[in-house]
Order: structure tokens, then C-alpha cells, then sequence
């Protein structure tokens, strides 16, 4: 179906010829990324009343907004239980442009491999997940929703207010703060930099490729680092402690709340590959 300038007001099949970016947003719709095998853009919803508008904008942009009507709520057993609604998009495969993707309350999942050019996702308080993604820039932000991502290849983004972010593997430019949110992120590689203001931090690094930058106030920071890295380092708190267990180190300077070392016999990459890791109250921890 080629879109013309009508708004196309039912789900079902819509072509994506042209279509360099696909926009989705919701309220409280939860929102489902899938694959597809076919050429056409699928689109399924369930739980709600009435049908999500579907309509091109410009030249290269396909854009989908589900409904903004009221929660219908039924009683059982004394409870007022709210009514669940999902939007499902299966993406034909071969799909290479950008998505955009907004939701209020709802989560937003996208599930097996994705290769796009751009990734930009939004929520409230809805939870993301991500299972596999390879983009150039992907920029996830969610004010009190969780961040769960298994793997990400590209320069990644990731901001919350209270929601904890989870990253198991990738590589790429990593900046990753959230303020009361937890973080866990392995297998860093390249320029990172990570902060929290009362949230702790595990920071992995697969290997020290450019400066790392992390930062607390009061949260604990614990960072382990792959045995056979080159680089310089340097960690200082205020009234927290500082615990090093780094193989191969040189120290230079090394006090209650203050270390600076390096480690490795490349004295040119120790210049350009560096971590520097603070806190105010918390603690620190360096590991291999």
C-alpha cells in the first residue's frame, strides 16, 4: 500500500516504500518490535478499542499512534484491575533506516537481531528491553523505567532518573548517568563515560581502548578490568575507600583516598587509554 496524504485510520499491512524512518508512540500501550519475513510492515494490537492512526509524513517517514482512550477497568474479587494494551510491529528484516520509539507508562521490547542506522527510544515509566542491536547511534532514555539490554554494537546512550540500566555485552562509545538507578555495564571498550548520583556502579572492561570516566556521590563504584589492558589510572574520593587488586601495576601515588598508577609496558597507549574513577562517600574497588 503506497501512502498518499489521508491518514490510514485500521491496522494491517503498510508498505514501506520510501520509508527511511518508522516513528511509533503510545501513552500506555505496551510496544513490541519484531521481526518479519515479509516486505510489508505488520502491525497487531491487542486490548484496545480503537485502532492505532497510521500515517506518512514527508517523504521518508512513517509514523504510528495508538489510541489515547480511557483505561477500561473491571472488579474481581474487590480489586479494580486496569486493562493491558500491546502494540506488536513486525519489521520486515531487510529494514535498514531509523526507529523511534515513545511510550508513556507502556514498555518497549525489542526482541532477536536488529541492524539499523539510528535508534532513539523514550519512556516514562515503562521498562526497556533490547536484545540484540547494531546501529550507529542508539540513545535510550526512560525517567523511572528499568533498562535491560543484552547486547549493543554502535555509540550507545543510555539516561534514567531512578531506573536501573543493565548492559551484558557490545562495543562502542559508551555514556550511560542515571541519578538514584543502579548500573551494571560489561565488556566496555572504547571511550566511556558513566555516572550516578546515589546509585552504585559495576563498570566491566573488556579491554581499555580511549579515557573512561567514572563518577559518583554516594553511590559504591566496583570496576573490573581484563588482565591484559594497557592503560593509565587514577581514582580519588572523599571519604570513601579505595581497594586495588590490579595485576602488573605501577603506582605512582597512592593514598587513603587517592591512587594513581598504570599498568602495561606501552607507555604511548597508558597516554591515550586511560580510566579515572571518582566518589564522593562511596567506595571504590579495582579488580581484574
Amino acid at each position: 500500500m503506497w501512502f498518499g496524504g489521508d491518514e490510514v485510520l485500521h491496522t494491517g499491512k503498510f508498505a514501506l516504500d520510501g520509508i527511511k524512518t518508522i516513528w511509533v508512540r503510545s501513552s500506555s500501550h505496551d510496544i513490541c518490535f519484531f521481526h518479519t519475513e515479509e516486505t510489508e510492515l505488520v502491525i497487531k494490537e491487542y486490548g484496545s478499542d480503537v485502532n492505532a492512526k497510521v500515517e506518512k509524513r514527508g517523504e521518508d517517514t512513517l509514523c504510528i499512534e495508538t489510541s489515547e482512550e480511557k483505561h477500561h477497568f473491571w472488579f474481581n474479587r474487590g480489586i479494580y484491575i486496569g486493562k493491558s494494551c500491546k502494540t506488536e510491529l513486525y519489521v520486515p528484516e531487510g529494514f535498514r533506516g531509523q526507529i523511534y520509539a515513545e511510550s508513556g507508562s507502556g514498555d518497549i521490547v525489542f526482541d532477536s537481531a536488529w541492524s539499523v542506522q539510528n535508534l532513539q527510544i523514550k519512556t516514562h515509566s515503562g521498562d526497556i528491553s533490547i536484545k540484540n542491536m547494531r546501529a550507529e547511534h542508539i540513545l535510550v532514555e526512560s525517567e523511572s523505567g528499568d533498562v535491560d539490554v543484552e547486547e549493543a554494537w554502535g555509540d550507545r546512550q543510555f539516561f534514567t532518573h531512578s531506573g536501573d540500566i543493565c548492559v551484558e555485552r557490545g562495543t562502542g562509545c559508551m555514556h550511560a548517568e542515571t541519578q538514584s538507578g543502579d548500573m551494571d555495564i560489561k565488556e566496555l571498550d572504547a571511550g566511556t563515560k558513566i555516572g550516578s548520583a546515589s546509585g552504585d556502579i559495576c563498570a566491566g572492561f573488556r579491554t581499555v581502548g580511549g579515557q573512561a570516566e567514572i563518577f559518583t556521590t554516594s553511590g559504591d563504584i566496583d570496576v573490573k578490568i581484563a588482565a591484559d589492558s594497557c592503560f593509565g589510572l587514577e581514582a580519588t574520593t572523599v571519604s570513601g575507600d579505595i581497594v586495588t587488586h590490579l595485576e602488573h601495576t605501577r603506582t605512582s601515588a597512592q593514598g587513603e583516598n587517592h591512587v594513581v598508577a598504570w599498568t602495561g609496558s606501552d607507555m604511548d597507549k597508558q597516554k591515550t587509554s586511560g580510566i579515572h574513577v571518582s566518589s564522593v562517600s562511596g567506595d571504590i574497588s579495582l579488580h581484574n
